[in-house]
């Protein structure tokens, strides 16, 4: 699959680069201005008078205290941490989000089947939230992207053979939303919780806001699911946000006469 990385703005207009730097340089000069006059306004003169620790009071006090781990001891497969803190494996890729399914054993003969992987875990876990139950820290829900699995991990194969294959991928990406509680040995996965589900390259979804409605992604588009979930966000009323990066890659022909719209080419 051929990746095109070339300008897709041919136009003369200006990058958008250019605009939020010009937009955040402005933004940065006002507040520096604020601050200048807000700092002359109350300078005095107690401003001359240098700052006096409170009696007893260790300067340049360290505010974490613990054992660093050395750049040796954390270049390995496993994650390093200092000894003052641990750490728990939670939801690995492929754990099942029901008891009606197994988890995937981690067997590198074996894969999930498509059917099993829209019921576990996805792969390449990425930005996350966790929203608390109502007057609980210990129980609530994870909100969970998972980005990127190479045909290798997922499929076991170089290129996906099947259309199993394929939707085995699908499935593997999106968003996993899990109900986790704290016990007595850690956090654990509240499997078949009414609130457990994957959204993922094949879910149905909704569309809103300004483009509800358009042509580019009725019906006959075939726009559904959500893929390469990297960036994440929340919002004050309780919603998860998720943003998709390179989902270009994950649309091709075997067509060898297809040439690309307007809208495509300028997408890259």
């Amino acid at each position: 699959m051929e990746h095109d990385e070339g300008i897709s703005n041919p136009s003369n207009n200006r990058p958008f680069e250019d605009v939020l730097n010009e937009y955040a340089s402005r933004r940065q000069l006002l507040r520096g201005g604020l601050t200048l006059a807000a700092g002359s306004f109350l300078a005095g003169p107690l401003s001359a008078t240098a700052a006096v620790p409170a009696p007893g009071r260790k300067i340049g006090s360290r505010l974490i205290d613990f054992q660093p781990v050395t750049l040796a001891e954390g270049n390995g497969p496993v994650p390093a941490i200092s000894p003052d803190y641990d750490y728990q494996v939670l939801i690995p890729w492929g754990t099942s989000l029901t008891n009606n399914v197994t988890d995937y054993s981690g067997d590198p003969l074996v894969r999930p089947t498509a059917e099993e992987q829209a019921q576990q875990v996805g792969i390449g876990h990425d930005g996350m939230w966790f929203f608390p139950f109502r007057r609980s820290s210990n129980r609530g829900l994870l909100a969970i992207n998972h980005e990127y699995g190479t045909n290798g991990t997922v499929l076991g194969k170089a290129d996906p053979e099947t259309l199993a294959d394929v939707m085995t991928s699908q499935h593997a990406h999106g968003i996993s939303v899990l109900e986790i509680r704290k016990t007595g040995r850690g956090w654990e996965l509240v499997k078949d919780s009414m609130y457990n589900r994957r959204v993922h390259g094949r879910t149905p979804v909704e569309f809103s806001g300004p483009v509800a409605g358009s042509e580019l992604i009725g019906p006959e588009a075939g726009a559904m699911g959500t893929l390469n979930n990297c960036a994440n966000g929340y919002t004050p009323w309780g919603t998860y946000l998720t943003c998709e990066e390179n989902f270009n890659g994950y649309f091709g022909t075997s067509d060898s006469s297809w040439t690309p719209s307007d809208e495509q080419a300028r997408y890259g």
